[in-house]
């Protein structure tokens, strides 16, 4: 989970150079916004709190274990 604001407007243009502009909310406001975040460099690691990386990381190696146990 990662703080985002529920609403963003933003300009940008076409691949001929035409301007655009809009304002989004909800689902495509966060959507939008995780996208800007990785052209600018940013991930997952970078923006959720320590809490989420530590739970998210512990329901990784579950999955792993489950992972390897399944193939032997």
């Amino acid at each position: 989970k990662v703080s985002r604001s529920c609403g963003v407007s933003l300009t940008w243009f076409d691949k001929e150079g035409k301007e655009f502009t809009g304002s989004f909310i909800d689902l495509s406001a966060r959507i939008i916004l995780h996208e800007y975040d990785h052209l600018n460099g940013y991930t997952f690691f970078d923006r959720a709190s320590q809490i989420h990386m530590r739970t998210a990381l512990n329901q990784r190696k579950k999955y792993l274990r489950r992972i390897k146990n399944d193939k032997i």
